[in-house]
């Protein structure tokens, strides 16, 4: 059993000295506890290094009482007006096990969709048992699934059997359950019944109604075109459990408009000890304009943890952005500088291609990327909508550059502590992930294909959907804008405007290679190098531009490239 909350709280609270336990001393814990009848945030104060609030003290004596019995009477009679630190906040099952069940049910009962204080429902899902199915059968989520989904999620081994055998006896919640997991994960369900049921189980679901699969017919088709592998099976990754993590939105989004993603890249691996199906990122926001690489594992054994814990900052704020004595901003990746009143000075020598270590290797990378797949329009809206560092990022996942900017599978392996005889089945860097007002991963064909694909044993090469992760970012642009700042005149948004056939187009002259995209990227390459800063002064004489001057116009509307500064 983990102990990490329960610790939390002890530093939370300041609490100096501890007793022998590791806690606050009994007798000063229960002193706080008895005079207050209210868990509220209270005043602050200041204590070594710590904010201490009067909320964390009283968080903190309760978890320092003597039994679970005392903890339940005391939890029982409190009013919750404020949350304990940490939205899954285990502390009360870290600190007194299963025996707080009581005091879950309790509080549940009297408002099943209750979700103060926020460590009720993560206590709950700690705890294997029957008695605890029950109390999460009749508890509501805050969302269009019921919670005993998510508890079966997380609770799979025996979790279904007891879901299937509620659905059996006509529990309207069970059905209802059983209904929407059948449609989004038939296989998964079946597979649980024929373990539970054997040779029953497709008589149990004819009788409940259910189909035996819900694999789609193209994924089917996909699947069909490979040959299964001699892999004994495992614990598997099912959509049940990833969609319970989804509809908490813990996955890497395209469309989130607190951060922005420029690349990912999804591994399926195969083992007898258990699957794992693990998404990898390169993001930047939320309060950082660094680049940073998430890795997102769904794997049944390993600890869930919110897919930001487990990121790794490849390009530093400090290496893309500098703030200026004088309130200027120089830009790193394009080595030009914009003054507190918004003029514009450019370091040519300070301009040019980016190098960065990877791998123990210096790369040198343009500031440009392939545009392969889009439309010239396309091409344009998506390119002015991003800033430099923004480019940079859609250009380190693509090509050879994202097998240096990801993990491998045998450095998944190793930094996750999956099973070390996995088998890399497949990796796709382009695939349908489901957008924020979906947050289900059953939502996207492409992950139930690879899902299936993992159960199977099948090393599929291709996916259904055929979204890319350009077409997904162009998505998130209609409907968040994009992100990013940092292009002076003459460069990026402007010279988009100035020179679309260059971005989106081969050059004139290879007429006979104009099949060959990857001069798409060679072009940005030109666009970006400083001898084509000289070529604003082309700007002055725009025949080029007046020929599409229908086209042109809309760039004037682009204009506003200056609201995607996050």
């Amino acid at each position: 059993m983990t102990t990490g909350y329960k610790n939390s709280a002890m530093v939370d609270a300041a609490v100096d000295p501890m007793d022998h336990r590791g806690l606050m001393p009994l007798s000063e814990a229960r002193a706080i506890v008895a005079e207050r009848d209210a868990f509220v945030k209270g005043a602050g104060r200041t204590i070594g290094t710590h904010h201490v609030l009067d909320s964390d003290v009283h968080w903190a004596a309760l978890l320092s009482l003597e039994s679970a019995e005392e903890f339940v009477r005391e939890a029982r009679r409190l009013t919750w007006k404020m949350q304990p630190r940490g939205m899954a906040n285990v502390g009360p099952f870290e600190r007194y096990g299963s025996d707080i069940l009581p005091w879950l049910a309790d509080h549940l009962s009297k408002d099943p969709s209750s979700n103060m204080p926020w460590c009720i429902r993560p206590c709950l899902l700690a705890i294997e048992s029957e008695e605890a199915f029950h109390v999460a059968l009749d508890a509501r989520g805050n969302d269009r699934r019921p919670f005993v989904l998510v508890w079966c999620a997380a609770n799979p081994k025996m979790g279904y059997a007891w879901l299937l055998a509620k659905a059996e006896q006509h529990h309207p919640i069970a059905l209802e359950a059983v209904s929407m997991l059948a449609e989004e994960d038939a296989d998964g369900l079946y597979e649980h019944a024929i373990r539970w049921a054997g040779a029953n189980a497709p008589r149990l679901f004819e009788r409940l109604g259910l189909s035996t699969s819900s694999i789609p017919s193209d994924a089917r088709q996909i699947l069909g075109e490979t040959a299964v592998l001699p892999i004994a099976r495992g614990p598997a990754v099912t959509l049940a459990a990833m969609d319970a993590r989804f509809s908490a939105y813990d996955y890497p989004m395209w469309d989130n408009a607190n951060y922005f993603t420029g690349a990912m890249r999804v591994t399926g691996l195969a083992s007898p000890k258990g699957d794992a199906l693990v998404f990898q990122s390169l993001m930047t926001g939320l309060g950082d304009g660094g680049i940073s690489r998430t890795v997102a594992p769904f794997a049944p054994g390993l600890a869930p943890k919110g897919f930001l814990a487990r990121q790794t900052i490849l390009l530093p704020e400090e290496a893309i952005v500098r703030w200026n004595a004088d309130n200027s901003t120089t830009y790193l990746l394009t080595g030009a500088t914009r003054s507190a009143s918004g003029e514009w000075a450019l370091d040519d020598s300070a301009h040019g291609p980016i190098e960065l270590t990877l791998r123990g290797s210096i790369c040198s990378i343009p500031l440009g990327f392939d545009i392969e797949g889009l439309t010239a329009e396309e091409g344009r809206r998506l390119q002015r909508s991003l800033g430099p560092a923004e480019w940079l990022m859609v250009r380190l996942g693509q090509g050879e550059l994202a097998d240096k900017v990801f993990l491998s599978a045998s450095e998944l392996c190793e930094q996750l502590g999956l099973a070390s005889d996995s088998t890399e089945l497949f990796s796709f860097s382009d695939f349908e992930m489901p957008s924020a007002g979906e947050a289900a991963a059953s939502r996207s064909t492409d992950i139930v294909t690879m899902v299936a694909a993992l159960r199977e044993r099948r090393p599929i090469r291709r996916l259904p959907s055929g979204k890319t992760s350009l077409l997904q970012i162009l998505a998130r642009i209609e409907v968040v804008d994009g992100w990013g700042d940092g292009w002076p005149p003459g460069m990026g948004t402007s010279a988009i405007a100035r020179e679309p056939s260059q971005l989106v187009a081969p050059k004139k002259k290879a007429t006979p290679k104009k099949k060959a995209t990857p001069k798409k990227e060679v072009a940005l390459k030109k666009k970006v190098a400083p001898k084509k800063k000289a070529a604003p002064k082309k700007k002055a004489a725009p025949k080029k531009k007046a020929a599409p001057k229908k086209k042109a116009a809309p760039k004037k509307k682009a204009a506003p490239k200056k609201k995607a500064a996050p």
